[in-house]
């Protein structure tokens, strides 16, 4: 391992994406960087080994405190204990991703403090250790790393991941169609906590082939649509036969809801990441985001719900906002 170096940088502000993970059949595989909504957060290196976990008095949504039960903390302790040269560090975290809702929340900040530190450290670690160091937040939400929420906020726009044999195996696109519009429909429900690692274990240990050859398919579909730049091939291809189906009775109104706005002009509906929340893809050179926004709406009120709604499209990933020499 490399020895640390300290970079002359105390301290570091970063802006941290939402994301959505699967897009329907690609389940822990695909993550979107969205524009909104997004978190903010600040890295400060301490001299002695601490980890101290603060919320900023403008959060609008709450999260742990106590450093090893949020994501955040544990990206810290793993690279510190790693690079820190004894080291430790304050995290001030203001949220604007409401956690446990599908929206990458626990992502955003575990993606935060490992580009912050590897900044603050003048780490200058190669991206796939970087998305390993951030995965290792999920376990505060989901129960177990995975990588495809963390890849989305680290990178931005669409990437595909996947645990290989030697690694990490990345792919990043970064040029998307500009008419690209995303709606998110979040139900105004109450989430049970570790929601995201009840969301796995609900979902099937054996599948039927050709509905494994159907994912196969549809997923190539979404990969083939970002890389040429067919917003229509994209929205084909959000049409998964195996998670989705396992995961739908987890938000009130589904059927409805994905009926709506399909009906209305998006080109492809998915559950996004664990749900609740909804997302709907939208053409915006054909179809206007805002009907598809009242039919997500009016489907979540027919099934007594409220819900918010948020008209977005894929953005950059973590970026410095402010340092502190």
């Amino acid at each position: 391992m490399p020895s640390t170096r300290l970079g002359k940088i105390r301290s570091l502000q970063v802006r941290a994406p939402a994301s959505s993970a699967n897009l329907g059949p690609g389940f822990d595989i695909f993550g979107l960087g969205l524009e909104e909504p997004f978190d903010v957060v600040t890295v400060t290196l301490l001299k002695d080994q601490r980890i101290v976990l603060k919320l900023d008095p403008e959060t609008k949504y709450k999260v742990p405190e106590i450093w090893n039960e949020n994501s955040a903390g544990l990206v810290a302790d793993a690279l510190l204990r790693n690079f820190g040269g004894g080291f430790g560090c304050e995290i001030r975290v203001r949220k604007g991703i409401p956690p446990g809702y599908g929206l990458g929340s626990s992502a955003a900040d575990a993606a935060a403090v490992a580009f912050a530190l590897d900044h603050l450290l003048d780490l200058h670690l190669p991206m796939n250790t970087l998305i390993a160091f951030a995965a290792k937040g999920e376990v505060a939400s989901a129960g177990v790393p995975h990588f495809d929420n963390v890849a989305a906020a680290l990178l931005g726009y669409f990437s595909a991941i996947r645990q290989g044999t030697d690694g990490l195996d990345l792919v990043s696109l970064t040029q998307i169609p500009q008419d690209l519009t995303l709606c998110l429909g979040r139900p105004l429900v109450q989430v049970p906590p570790k929601k995201t690692g009840t969301a796995r274990n609900i979902l099937p240990k054996q599948v039927p082939l050709s509905d494994a050859i159907w994912n196969i398919a549809s997923a190539s579909l979404i990969m083939a649509g970002f890389a040429i730049g067919n917003i229509k091939l994209i929205g084909q291809g959000m049409q998964d036969k195996i998670v989705e189906p396992a995961r739908s009775n987890m938000v009130p109104g589904y059927d409805r809801v994905r009926r709506a706005a399909l009906d209305a002009g998006a080109v492809g509906v998915a559950i996004s990441g664990a749900g609740p929340t909804m997302l709907a893809l939208i053409d915006r050179g054909k179809s206007d985001p805002r009907k598809v926004s009242k039919a997500i709406r009016e489907g979540f009120r027919k099934a007594g719900i409220p819900c918010e709604i948020t008209i977005t499209k894929p953005g950059k990933g973590v970026c410095v906002i402010d340092d502190v020499v």
